[in-house]
């Protein structure tokens, strides 16, 4: 991967927005609030207050993502998720988004004036 300082700084600002959205809604800060009490000495489950976004430094963010990903690649797991249904279909116009059954059920081209 590459570690470009201008994306790090766009996801810095990201995550100070992600913050101030907490903190503006009821929802989120009580939310907020009820995952502090219960796991007040741990804070992977709150979001980071803008003052430890702001002191992040790209160098540190990357020594933290390279040891998680790659210092563990034994506990790690990937989930695949697709809508499988939706293999025999592409887009044909993607302006509108109107898609085209391309195969039927057994994979077997459709032909062309039965494509809905």
């Amino acid at each position: 991967p590459r570690w470009e300082e201008p994306s790090f700084k766009r996801a810095q600002q990201a995550c100070m927005a992600k913050g101030h959205e907490v903190r503006g809604s009821l929802e989120l800060a009580a939310e907020e609030a009820f995952l502090s009490a219960l796991y007040p000495d741990d804070h992977r489950v709150c979001e980071p207050c803008p003052e430890m976004i702001s002191k992040l430094s790209q160098s540190e963010a990357r020594a933290c993502i390279e040891r998680q990903l790659f210092n563990r690649l034994g506990e790690m797991e990937v989930s695949v998720v697709h809508d499988f249904e939706m293999l025999g279909y592409a887009l044909t116009n993607s302006a509108r988004g109107k898609a085209q059954r391309l195969t039927n059920e057994e994979g077997e081209p459709v032909p062309e004036a039965e494509r809905a």
